[in-house]
């Protein structure tokens, strides 16, 4: 391996690391020093100091300085944007050139209250104070058009509690979700006993394990997060002999089937549990 002569780093003289690879030296000893040497060079390149004509403070920069443009460091022009000084001073600037300007006004802010002076007819003092009253005109703006375009409340009794309830809703006969599934219980309760059919408990559950959650007419899976939803795979129970053609609520005549499915069959029997008949077992999609 061929040795480096050892400078040291180039900001501050200390030891540097060799690395491992090359078994150079490292240029410096730090990361803070190798940005202190970089904008050391810098500010050596550059030729041109300027002068806050404000607070008397200095800077380098790039640009030569101009005479017929004096200039204000950063933190001067933010601190006299509104005041009556840079506003006097943009005024002469402006009434040297045509056509003439209005003259300059005391004025308070709509959304601080601050007093500032400005020669246009505006009502806010900063840029900030401008956006915040263009936010709150147009959630005014915005809450009228809600208040002229929405359609008015009908006040309605609900059919299953006999509460009173106000809702946009046409076809809403319920006042809420739980009257609905209650109404859903009862009524599939009455179809069985309409259809004089034998009963047996069992739950959803129950039904898509035995089916392994899967359509028993088309075959595509019915995964268990969908289920409730109104997705086209999400997983219902199917009566295959329907309840109004004499078949029975019970596991035997119950499968897994998409909502999909479930729907375009409504009460017709498939043609393969036809050939079987409604004494034997139904069979199932593998």
């Amino acid at each position: 391996m061929a040795e480096h002569e050892y400078t040291g780093c180039r900001n501050c003289g200390g030891a540097t690391k060799l690395f491992a690879s090359s078994g150079k030296p490292a240029r410096y000893c730090c990361a803070r020093c190798a940005k202190a040497y970089v904008q050391r060079l810098r500010r050596a390149q550059t030729k041109h100091v300027h002068k806050c004509l404000s607070c008397a403070s200095t800077w380098i920069s790039g640009a030569a300085p101009d005479e017929a443009r004096p200039k204000l460091c950063r933190k001067c022009q933010i601190s006299e944007a509104t005041s009556a000084a840079s506003v006097a001073r943009r005024m002469r600037a402006a009434m040297s050139r045509s056509p003439p300007v209005t003259a300059v006004d005391l004025r308070t802010c709509s959304h601080c209250g601050r007093a500032f002076y400005s020669g246009r007819s505006r009502s806010w003092c900063t840029p900030t104070c401008r956006s915040a009253i263009a936010r709150a005109q147009s959630q005014r703006s915005y809450r009228a058009r809600q208040l002229t375009q929405r359609r008015p409340k009908d006040a309605r009794t609900c059919i299953e509690c006999g509460n009173k309830y106000q809702s946009v809703r046409s076809r809403q006969v319920y006042c809420g979700t739980r009257c609905s599934e209650k109404a859903l219980r009862r009524n599939r309760r009455r179809r069985i006993r309409v259809a004089m059919v034998s009963t047996q408990r069992f739950t959803a559950r129950q039904v898509f394990e035995r089916d392994n959650w899967r359509c028993y007419l088309c075959g595509v899976d019915t995964p268990e997060f969908l289920q409730g939803s109104a997705d086209a795979q999400a997983p219902s129970i199917d009566h295959v002999f329907p309840l109004s053609r004499g078949g029975t609520h019970s596991l035997d005549n119950v499968r897994c089937a998409c909502r999909r499915c479930n729907s375009r069959k409504g009460a017709s029997v498939p043609d393969m549990v036809e050939r079987v008949g409604m004494g034997h077992q139904i069979p199932m999609a593998l």
